[in-house]
């Protein structure tokens, strides 16, 4: 059984994850991959337009190949109202190197 993401207030907060993919061109696509070692998850999936994932945990990065431009819509819920998010530390480094605002 797959549990949501854990409460830990101040860091991150237990949030389901719902997004609805719009891609330009309409014949292109995407790669969604969720992963998470706490849960022993690893999955890939191809986005197309108007395609929905439900993310219940884990990190999950989004990519669209070169030209291609992808917007998604994302909703979240939760017992709380907070946008705690977290980084995965192997990849932290990206933040840094591009100077991106950095979530904890």
């Amino acid at each position: 059984m797959l549990h949501i993401n854990e409460e830990r207030p101040g860091e991150e907060a237990a949030l389901e994850e719902v997004y609805l993919y719009k891609i330009h061109p309409p014949s292109g696509f995407a790669l969604q991959w969720i992963y998470s070692s706490h849960h022993n998850i690893d999955h890939l999936f191809v986005i197309r337009s108007d395609d929905i994932v439900i993310i219940p945990c884990g990190y999950h990065p989004v990519v669209a190949p070169p030209g291609y431009t992808l917007y998604y819509l994302w909703a979240m819920a939760g017992e709380r109202r907070a946008l705690e998010v977290s980084v995965d530390p192997a990849h932290r480094w990206l933040l840094e190197h591009y100077q991106l605002s950095s979530p904890r």
